[in-house]
């Protein structure tokens, strides 16, 4: 074997482990898993829980007429929250009942997990 083909090997090798590691991996910022819901409504309420080491609940009418629960969670964590939660936390503690918002999250028991937020203008 000459030191080009085996240096080529190597570098197929090395392709080829880099695809096998990185595979089944979605990129953290801005992609949003299958299952992630989106819904356009009009906030209800929002109970803030985050001064006393709570998380915040907010209660939408979405278009289709449903009342769906969003859920934001406490900032007091460790490991400390980071950079995109501090964002839409910005966000979310602007929130009033009557503001229209396009909201996408992943389902759970309790509610929609917040993951991303837009206040929308209104009609």
């Amino acid at each position: 074997m000459t030191h080009s083909s085996a240096y080529r090997r190597f570098l197929w090798f090395l392709a080829l482990l880099l695809l096998v590691s990185c595979g089944g991996h979605g990129s953290g910022t801005g992609s949003q898993p299958d299952d992630a819901v989106s819904l356009i409504g009009q906030v209800l309420s929002v109970e803030d829980m985050s001064p006393v080491d709570g998380g915040i609940t907010i209660t939408v009418r979405s278009d289709a007429g449903a009342e769906e629960i969003l859920l934001f969670p406490s900032l007091f964590t460790y490991p400390p929250p980071d950079d995109e939660t501090l964002r839409l936390y910005q966000i979310v503690r602007q929130l009033k009942p009557g503001d229209r918002i396009r909201a996408t999250g992943q389902p759970a028991e309790e509610g929609l997990r917040l993951e991303s937020l837009v206040i929308l203008p209104p009609f």
